[in-house]
């Protein structure tokens, strides 16, 4: 069938536009800059992803963490952090759903996951999955 774009909004059947224009209009009201998909696209100028393989807006997500995470305020009682992943199993067309909670005992300020990831000698890449939990520290800009 074919597509339907309304205002901002583009979907098979232009399902869920209305859900989504209010979306992005809550939090266009809420301080945060609302754009077009294409103008983010990887190599477009305004790029913020490399690839659509990355799903996560890293740059994004990590000025919203420091934003809203000091050390004063991790060090409160009341802190956590909510993580919430949604996946598709290409394998079997499944969903898949991983949810887990992080207190402010959980977390390290200043350091980050060691890569796991590896090219071998003769390009292979490698899944070092022995380094899952291994961190090191980083400069406190680039944390």
């Amino acid at each position: 069938e074919q597509g339907q774009a309304r205002g901002r909004c583009f979907h098979p059947v232009g399902l869920n536009c209305a859900v989504e224009d209010a979306a992005l209009a809550w939090f266009g009201e809420l301080g945060y800059a609302v754009r077009h998909g294409p103008q983010l696209a990887p190599g477009e100028p305004a790029a913020e992803r490399d690839s659509f393989g990355e799903l996560v807006l890293v740059g994004r997500l990590r000025e919203a963490i420091r934003d809203q995470i000091t050390e004063e305020g991790l060090n409160s009682s009341e802190f956590a952090l909510l993580v919430s992943i949604t996946g598709i199993d290409e394998t079997l067309s499944q969903t898949l759903h991983a949810r887990h909670s992080y207190f402010s005992t959980d977390i390290r300020l200043h350091h980050r996951f060691r890569d796991m990831l590896e090219v071998s000698d003769d390009g292979n890449r490698l899944l070092d999955l022995r380094r899952i939990d291994e961190v090191e520290q980083v400069s406190s800009r680039a944390a």
